[in-house]
């Protein structure tokens, strides 16, 4: 029992700790605004997502098995705003599951 929660401890923390420091990022030109930023439900692609604020974002971190439910993904996008105004969209299943934000304008 207790491998198998360190083990299901590991799968879950391991992603987040590896994204912080992802060295291939993918094209990061969108900047996004607070309108565009409000335009973002759950359950959109991230193609949908990608239409509305003009470009791609930096995937940061991804676990599990690609095409399945459990398939996560963690996108970072710079923001349009404050110093350090960024987006954080997460993805599962290839739905946006959650959306946040820090300064934006």
């Amino acid at each position: 029992m207790k491998r198998w929660i360190l083990l299901l401890l590991a799968v879950l923390l391991i992603p987040a700790f590896t994204g912080c420091s992802n060295t291939s990022p993918t094209n990061s030109e969108a900047k996004i605004s607070k309108a565009e930023f409000d335009k973002l439900q759950n359950g959109m692609t991230y193609e949908q997502v990608v239409e509305i604020i003009g470009g791609e974002c930096t995937l940061e971190s991804e676990s599990g098995d690609k095409g399945t439910e459990l398939y996560t993904v963690m996108y970072g996008c710079d923001g349009e705003g404050d110093l350090g105004a960024n987006v954080q969209l997460m993805f599962q299943g290839g739905k946006m599951e959650s959306k946040t934000q820090l300064g934006l304008k």
